[in-house]
């Protein structure tokens, strides 16, 4: 919380300037930010996408279906 709010203070301070350094100066930080979150979902998406497929197969559950009927 503490960085978050250092983040928009210093913002505020920025915006005396005007909204077009704020917006030069925050703009590839944002940008950075987001190739940072599409990155880690990827990560995470790559990591969890063998082990959804593995409970979705219906090769499996069919046959141990119709042994119980």
């Amino acid at each position: 919380m503490p960085l978050a709010a250092a983040i928009l203070i210093a913002l505020f301070l920025f915006q005396r300037r005007g909204t077009e350094v704020v917006g030069k100066s925050f703009g590839p930080v944002m940008a950075l930010w987001f190739v940072y979150l599409a990155v880690v979902a990827a990560y995470i998406a790559r990591l969890s996408i063998p082990m959804c497929c593995a409970r979705c197969r219906p090769f499996g559950h069919g046959r141990s279906y119709m042994r119980i009927r």
